[in-house]
């Protein structure tokens, strides 16, 4: 900890005087004379089209110049000195990103007299390796961009690939639209900025989800480099997407638009055109709004004065209708009476249902089930509570799929559609503050919302919906540039995002447990008592949703100092950011959770595999016999993260003709701690068990190897121990080296190599468990070979577990599952390299040819930990002489009636199978998976 303070100290201080990456665009070059002669101290001024703003420097010793910080756009560039004709370049454009060189050749005469240059130039990458593809306003005006995303446009470019659902592409849709690969890296693991910003948040499922998707009419650029040479791009596996936004004009600007779709212009989609239905409903209404100019206030501010104030504002609003037909199997009225008569596979064969109570034991010890007297189940063996909840089920109206399973497809909505609705903001003041100072200052603020049955069922309890579904933004920048000096300048800018994402489920709540039967005593014990619960029977429709909201706050400032210094352009930087992620529940955890599976009511108690002509879930559910369950309370966690990443740059001309870039970047990039150590670090696997001092004599001479038993959660905080799962490795250090080589006027050759690390590709390093707990809902004593009696209408008859935290230390968890993350994983380090030649077809075109490769080490990976011997494994693999009736045998449970597994099928079970106690650490159940293993490669 101690050493986190110091290093942040540094960064804090290092901030004040620099800070990191900059995405607008960078005007160098020479001044020479006739002769070629370098020229210093000549007056270079630089105008902008668009705002009519003033950029003044003078060229250095070397005779180099430089504009840097600019936004897109066309510009016009002039030179003067005495003796010396005034030199005129028009029509430069420059581009987000950009780093371009503009030879300024003067010649002898009156500096009244001009030499002027009007052709509109395509501008060639003659000071960068950097690789990047840039689409302007215009051109995303005149692509085929879906929704009017701006980042659909990446999804055009060479070099890009979408692995995402294209269904999913409305600006709205955020972990659908981040899903895309940029030169061989790695899937949703791009940096993600806006004006140079950070623009990503954390989900529960995804690291690098993109944040705020700004209004396309205010976007100017969208730039994608796919190989970052500059030493200020990091945190990345493959490429950055920058959206660039536009500022105020020197004229008044007010600008509408509409797309609209409406089903009448669509064809009807073949599964409805195929049953004779007409089309469902599909509507888009997308409107919006956008004024910019200029702020005047008389003897002030002027449009185009020493002092100006530019303004923008855009605001859009959409709304759709999206088709969903929904069909799902439902439990037919005679199959709520019992009668499965009718219940037949795809072939009309009938599928038999098998009673798994009152059946005689084989010489194995193994049930021999009878079926059902005419595959009708009686009355009085119903559960009570199953009956309750199958009154939530909707009713069949539809025959069902041909050819298909018996209900298969019995409710049907061909028709349903479910509204989008989204409105977004943004808006922009820009400053010019003397010829030294230019600041602007972003608010951008949309919501997301959405009501979506997946069920049929909506605002009502057995509801599987998002109700409502949410994700909003807000997001504040500003952002300084002050010129010190024609050779220095500094750039500072601060940045404040706030992204929340999750759903509701209000149909679900304010509902009495105990109308279903259920004790009267079990709500006071859930973590949300009046909820509906979940209850999954295998090949019906669920009911039940649990809700989930999650919360992201990232604080961030990034600066940087450049200077000319001689014939090297030298900056130095950082990019500082703390990020907050909260999530006061969480979808991945279940208040309450009934699940069914055919298997009670198949013929064989351990052949699912092969047996299509037995058993049914919602006969097993009628019975009472669940499959599985879990009555789960969830932490609430306050997640926290720093980065920060001071960087060195320098980009040196060589020559007329050669420019390196040479660059050095230093990551610091822990994983997340828990602002209350409510947390586990690892598996401790050498850790002795204090479980073996009670387990009993008896049971230790069947099992000798008890005696030293070991492994055991390890928490933060505990004992002297770290406060996060992977503490962040001090050798990140990422070269980068880059040359760009000028062969004539019209052609440029560029290559070069770069380091990345990128961030952590997964969330799996916030594991809770105790301070999470989940009680399982234990459906058997033997192994499955028949179901615990009545076990919906006492789920949990040892009682509903409540979070201890790190309580039990090393017992935390005994009798389950679970995973745990490798303390020595490292971040996937990436290898990128390119080369290739840039040529300039005409004065408004050109053409590039390159060769990319990228090589990404510590992939993070998996595996069963908790695993038996080969040698043990196959003596119950048939397929390697074994026998699996071998591992399937019932022997003693040395761990029955221990306090240590209160609630767990090894607390209540005498007996279990041979393959459980021969675990490494048998005292968990389950294979324990290691994740982070960090040994994956990808080229």
């Amino acid at each position: 900890m101690n050493r986190l303070r110091s290093l942040t100290l540094i960064a804090v201080a290092f901030t004040a005087c620099l800070p990191a990456q900059d995405y607008r665009a960078k005007l160098t070059g020479e001044v020479i004379d006739a002769t070629g002669a370098k020229m210093a101290k000549v007056r270079v001024e630089l105008t902008s089209k668009a705002s009519q703003a003033k950029s003044t420097t003078a060229s250095n010793e070397a005779g180099l110049y430089l504009f840097q910080f600019l936004d897109s756009g066309e510009y016009r560039l002039t030179a003067s000195s005495a003796g010396f004709k005034t030199f005129i370049q028009d029509g430069i454009r420059l581009q987000a990103g950009q780093s371009t060189g503009v030879e300024i050749r003067l010649q002898v005469g009156d500096v009244a007299d001009r030499l002027e240059v009007t052709s509109v130039l395509a501008a060639l990458d003659t000071e960068s390796a950097s690789r990047g593809l840039v689409v302007s306003q215009s051109l995303m005006k005149e692509l085929p961009v879906r929704g009017q995303n701006p980042l659909n446009v990446v999804n055009l470019l060479p070099g890009t690939t979408q692995r995402g659902a294209g269904v999913f592409m409305s600006p709205f849709a955020n972990s659908a639209n981040v899903n895309f690969v940029i030169s061989g890296g790695s899937p949703s693991q791009n940096e993600m900025l806006i004006d140079g910003a950070p623009n990503t948040a954390r989900t529960t499922s995804v690291q690098n989800n993109i944040a705020l998707m700004p209004v396309q009419e205010s976007v100017g650029e969208v730039t994608v480099v796919t190989n970052a040479y500059d030493a200020s791009y990091g945190r990345t596996s493959g490429g950055i997407v920058n959206f660039t936004t536009l500022g105020g004009t020197s004229q008044h600007h007010v600008t509408a638009w509409g797309y609209f779709r409406r089903k009448e212009w669509n064809a009807n989609a073949y599964p409805l055109n195929a049953i004779g239905s007409p089309r469902a409903e599909q509507s888009i209404n997308q409107i919006g709004i956008q004024a910019a100019g200029p702020l005047e206030i008389p003897k002030l501010l002027k449009r185009n004065g020493k002092y100006a104030l530019y303004y923008l504002g855009s605001f859009e609003k959409y709304a759709e209708m999206f088709p969903q037909p929904i069909r799902l199997a439902v439990p037919t009225a005679e199959m709520k009476a019992g009668d499965f008569s009718k219940m037949r596979n795809a072939t009309g064969d009938l599928i038999r249902i098998f009673d798994p109570l009152n059946a005689p034991l084989d010489a194995a010890g193994n049930p021999v089930r009878t079926p059902f007297p005419g595959n009708v189940i009686p009355p009085s063996r119903f559960d009570p509570v199953a009956l309750a909840v199958s009154k939530y089920y909707l009713a069949p109206n539809d025959a069902g799929l041909p050819n298909q399973r018996y209900a298969a497809g019995n409710f049907s909505l061909p028709q349903f559609s479910y509204p989008f609705l989204f409105w977004n903001w943004n808006s922009r003041i820009d400053l010019k503050a003397g010829d030294n100072d230019r600041l602007f200052f972003r608010f951008s603020t949309n919501k997301h919302t959405q009501e979506r049955t997946l069920n049929g069922i909506l605002g009502k309890p057995g509801e599987q919906a998002y109700n409502p579904f949410l994700r909003q933004n807000h997001a504040y920048m500003l952002d300084w540039v002050r010129v010190l000096s024609p050779s220095a300048t500094l750039n500072v800018r601060g940045n404040y995002a706030r992204y929340v994402e999750g759903q509701d489920v209000v149909g679900n709540l304010k509902f009495d447990l105990t109308s279903l039967g259920l004790p009267a005593s079990l709500p006071a014990k859930l973590a949300i008592p009046d909820f509906f619960g979940v209850w999954a029977v295998a090949g019906y429709a669920p009911l039940g949703f649990t809700p989930g909201m999650e919360f992201n706050n990232t604080y961030s400032t990034q600066a940087n100092l450049t200077k000319i210094w001689g014939s090297h352009t030298l900056k130095a930087g950082l990019d500082f950011r703390r990020m907050h992620f909260m999530a006061p529940t969480t979808a991945s955890s279940n208040p309450l959770r009934f699940a069914a599976s055919a298997g009670f009511t198949r013929q064989t108690w351990n052949n699912a595999a092969s047996e299509a002509n037995s058993g049914d879930a919602y006969a097993s559910f009628l019975l009472g016999t669940a499959s599985a369950g879990s009555a789960d309370y969830a932490v609430r966690p306050f997640l926290r993260s720093w980065y920060f990443a001071p960087y060195l740059q320098d980009d040196w001309k060589v020559s007329r003709k050669l420019t390196l870039n040479l660059g050095l970047r230093w990551d610091y990039n822990p994983t997340t701690d828990e602002k209350h150590n409510r947390m586990v670090t690892h598996f401790d696997p050498a850790a002795a068990s204090p479980i073996a001092g009670n387990i009993s004599a008896a049971n230790l001479a069947l099992y000798p190897q008890l005696r030293d038993l070991k492994g055991g959660l390890r928490f933060a905080g505990v004992d002297g121990n770290r406060r996060v799962g992977t503490e962040a490795s001090l050798t990140t250090f990422q070269p980068r080296i880059g040359a760009a080589y000028r062969l004539n006027d019209q052609t440029v050759l560029r290559g070069g190599y770069g380091m990345f690390f990128a961030n952590w590709p997964t969330t799996d390093y916030s594991q809770t468990q105790g301070f999470s707990t989940s009680t399982a809902l234990v459906t058997t004593l033997d192994e499955s070979r028949t179901p615990r009696p009545n076990t919906l209408r006492d789920p949990f008859p040892s009682g509903v577990g409540t979070p201890l935290g790190a309580a039990l230390g090393l017992n935390t968890f005994a009798g389950a599952n679970f995973g745990w993350w490798n303390p020595n994983a490292k971040l996937p380090r990436v290898h990128q390299f390119s080369f290739g030649v840039q040529r300039r077809l005409t004065s408004s075109s050109s053409l590039e040819v390159s060769y990319v490769g990228s090589q990404t080490q510590n992939l993070m990976t998996s595996r069963a930990f908790n695993i038996q011997s080969d040698d043990f494994v196959k003596q119950c693999d048939p397929s390697r002489g074994g026998n699996r009736a071998f591992c399937d045998a019932l022997v003693p449970n040395p761990f029955f009636g221990l306090s240590e597994f209160a609630g767990t099928s090894l607390g209540l079970s005498s007996t279990i199978s041979r393959l459980r106690p021969t675990r490494p650490h048998p005292q968990f159940d389950g294979d324990l998976n290691k994740l982070a293993r960090s040994d994956g490669r990808m080229w």
